[in-house]
């Protein structure tokens, strides 16, 4: 069994596999963004954004209208960013309610592109996009979202703040106080635990693995 990092070990091993039967190679997804050094940005106003999860329209909904409602006070850019196989920027807008429209923007393209950095904050509903905004330099809100678990350890790594979707708005304004040198540490746990070793060499390590058979 080829694994993320040290994090699915242990819960492969805490659920009676051998520890001998499992390799860390770390993720190949991530591998493009693995070695980036996040810049810390100086904006007077962190961007806020919403990355939502393309699985159900319901519950993107729901998430929409949270987020604008969760962030009217706020100032500085607040995005909707899309994910990479949406591309009906128009449904998504007609969800961000009238009051809001002219305060948030709609975007399709990539992430990278975003100008993310240290300071700013994404928004997930138990999504693995959380990672890619951490590797760019976001802290995560992550709003549980039910039938939809999530096994990624935000909060024990301190990278990001798990919450409901009546805490949202409380949740972003305690990570807009987080510490942007103390994040940056514990920025480096978080991706050496979960994500191995961030070289952008897990698709290799994985490809070695297959060849030799184990």
């Amino acid at each position: 069994i080829m694994v993320w990092g040290k994090e699915a070990l242990s819960w492969f091993t805490n659920n009676g596999v051998s520890k001998n039967k499992i390799k860390i190679t770390g993720n190949p997804r991530f591998d493009r963004l693995a070695s980036l050094i996040p810049p810390k940005k100086s904006r007077r106003h962190p961007q806020i954004l919403l990355l939502p999860n393309p699985i159900d329209r319901k519950i993107t909904r729901t998430l929409i209208k949270s987020f604008a409602s969760a962030t009217a006070t706020f100032s500085g850019k607040k995005i909707i960013k899309l994910h990479p196989s949406e591309s009906d920027e128009k449904w998504f807008r007609l969800q961000i309610p009238n009051r809001f429209k002219n305060e948030i923007q709609v975007i399709s393209k990539s992430l990278p592109d975003m100008d993310i950095g240290v300071g700013d904050i994404v928004v997930v509903g138990n999504s693995s996009a959380g990672i890619d905004a951490i590797l760019l330099g976001a802290a995560v809100v992550n709003v549980n979202l039910q039938g939809m678990p999530n096994p990624i350890p935000y909060m024990k790594y301190k990278v990001g703040i798990t919450c409901c979707l009546e805490n949202l708005n409380k949740s972003i304004l305690l990570v807009m106080q987080t510490n942007q040198n103390e994040w940056i540490k514990n920025r480096t746990g978080f991706l050496r635990n979960f994500l191995y070793n961030t070289d952008g060499q897990s698709a290799k390590r994985a490809a070695e693995l297959i060849t030799r058979g184990f």
